[in-house]
């Protein structure tokens, strides 16, 4: 080997070990402002199956498939510490469909806005009434940040999640609030009954790059969520919610920008009891897909 060849190897082992060696501070991106505007782009699709026996007869079956597809900007108006008390939205796309029925939502292409109000979400067209309740319904998605939700109860998204909270190498992982984790896969309102004591929330960075001047930080998370009721069935054998999500965002506090996706298994059967004691097998086979990229926009 030359000697200029065994030079140009030494300094590349020595900058791939300087690299793995790097640690990476995480910080928060800036806290949402008035007069801020973001283009949000978010795809869900989800497929339910679920079975309810009493003995050997059949009580009920449910076989379901969903998907919801959005492209919307929203202009805050009005922001308290990081929270949006009021904003604009322009859905350039709301597209809903049920078992391969598409159909668009009453509010494609045109105006709505959000307003909280004692910690009550108001929906009014622009210039005109509420929204009727099922388009309400429609829109208090999780995957828009649209809900009722009490000022001490934020919706968490880099601090609770998909901060360690320290700086870490890449590869290096961390445990999550398992609270704050069931609260970002499944909202505010959901059905689920979660037994936080044997559930479990792992992340970690798995590569941190240079977008222009920001320092990006890809983010893998592993959730398995032990389920041990469902609305008012107790299960007396935990079914597993399986759930692996990607978060690449810019985690040197420059930026919001994000962009995460979610893949999610709630597979199992087990006895359950309703609440008038009665004894039944449930037995689910239910994925999810959800896709959501939020983007800083100029208003010129």
């Amino acid at each position: 080997m030359t000697s200029l060849a065994a030079l140009l190897l030494s300094l590349a082992l020595c900058q791939e070990k300087s690299d793995k060696d790097l640690t990476f501070e995480f910080l928060p991106p800036p806290p949402i402002a008035s007069g801020d505007l973001y283009r949000i782009v978010a795809e869900e699709k989800d497929s339910t199956w679920a079975t309810f026996y009493e003995g050997s007869t059949l009580l009920r079956g449910l076989k379901i498939g969903k998907s919801m597809s959005i492209d919307a900007t929203q202009e805050v108006i009005e922001a308290e510490r990081g929270r949006t008390l009021k904003s604009k939205w322009i859905f350039a796309r709301a597209l809903e469909s049920k078992n391969d029925a598409e159909r668009p939502l009453r509010f494609q292409g045109k105006t709505v806005l959000a307003t909280m109000q004692d910690d009550v979400l108001l929906l009014k067209y622009e210039g005109g009434s509420y929204l009727p309740l099922d388009e309400q319904k429609a829109m208090r998605q999780p995957i828009l940040g649209l809900d009722d939700t009490p000022r001490e109860e934020r919706d968490p998204v880099f601090g609770d999640v998909f901060s360690p909270g320290r700086t870490l190498k890449v590869g290096e992982p961390w445990d999550i609030p398992i609270a704050s984790a069931v609260r970002l896969v499944l909202g505010a309102g959901r059905v689920f009954s979660i037994d936080e004591k044997t559930s479990k929330a792992k992340a970690s960075l798995a590569s941190v790059e240079k977008r222009g001047n920001a320092l990006f930080g890809r983010i893998r998370t592993d959730f398995d969520f032990k389920v041990n009721g469902l609305e008012t069935l107790q299960f007396e054998k935990p079914i597993p919610i399986r759930v692996r999500m990607e978060y690449v965002g810019a985690i040197d506090g420059s930026r919001p920008d994000s962009q995460m996706t979610v893949k999610l298994d709630f597979k199992g059967t087990s006895d359950a009891k309703d609440k008038s004691g009665r004894k039944i097998r449930v037995e689910f086979d239910t994925t999810l897909d959800r896709s959501i990229s939020r983007k800083s926009v100029s208003k010129e």
